[in-house]
């Protein structure tokens, strides 16, 4: 008895070390959370329901093959990673092939990682380029996939996790 109270004390002390690290916790928190969100047409839904960490509200954007949309995160970052969640594949919307782009303006955009033949309508993408730097990251949706090719693209939540820029 006395070696398990030794042992889960040494795991509980091990883990409030970890929670309190600064580092590993600017990997947990979406730097994309409340921000503000643009998007090139929309047929339904916010932009900014894309980031409200909500996904039973969603994004949809008009129907045509290629659509973009960018999140402001109001400083630059270095994103390690991104996670997008398209609607299910029994409705159809999510993107089969599409570009992760940054920038520091919004305007000249650097294509960071490309996904392509996505077969899924969760995607997560474990690690980005450490070139993946910038204000502003867009999503470069190009190529419907789901029932019938899909119609438009919908999106229930876009993750981006990284650490502020120094």
């Amino acid at each position: 008895m006395k070696k398990y109270n030794y042992i889960r004390h040494f795991l509980l002390v091990a883990i409030s070390i970890i929670a309190s690290s600064p580092t590993i916790n600017a990997q947990v928190k979406n730097i994309a959370f409340g921000k503000v969100v643009v998007a090139q047409k929309m047929d339904a839904g916010k932009p900014e329901n894309a980031v409200d960490g909500d996904p039973a509200t969603k994004w949809q954007s008009a129907e045509a093959f290629s659509q973009w949309i960018y999140v402001d995160l109001a400083a630059t970052y270095n994103i390690s990673k991104i996670r997008v969640l398209f609607e299910s594949e029994e409705v159809a919307g999510w993107a089969q092939n599409y570009f992760v782009q940054v920038s520091e303006d919004a305007k000249s955009w650097t294509t960071v990682d490309s996904i392509k033949f996505n077969k899924k309508a969760d995607t997560e993408i474990a690690k980005l380029p450490s070139s993946a730097k910038g204000r502003y990251i867009r999503l470069l949706l190009a190529g419907r996939a789901g029932a019938a090719g899909g119609k438009c693209y919908i999106i229930k939540e876009w993750e981006i996790y990284g650490e502020e820029a120094k």
